[in-house]
């Protein structure tokens, strides 16, 4: 191999490697903002269960008070 051939080679390899590391970082950068897009969501839904989850206590709680509430009531309609 002559000189000029090894310097093309090297100048294609130094471009493919150009190439690969502005590819990793493109990819790595949009990768990192989905990735904290779906952090985000993930907080969020978090949240909206906590929620729901505090909104069904609430409901069961409110629901055993008329449980009991009849109850008592049907005591005192028998007597």
């Amino acid at each position: 191999m002559t000189l000029d051939k090894i310097n093309k080679i090297l100048i294609i390899l130094v471009i493919m490697a150009f190439t690969f590391v502005i590819g990793m970082y493109v990819g790595g950068y949009h990768t990192g903002k989905n990735l904290q897009k779906v952090a985000n969501e993930n907080i969020m839904l978090n949240k909206r269960i906590d929620w729901l989850v505090y909104q069904n206590k609430q409901l069961d709680d409110a629901n055993q008070n008329l449980e009991d509430r009849l109850k008592n009531y049907q005591s005192k309609e028998i007597k």
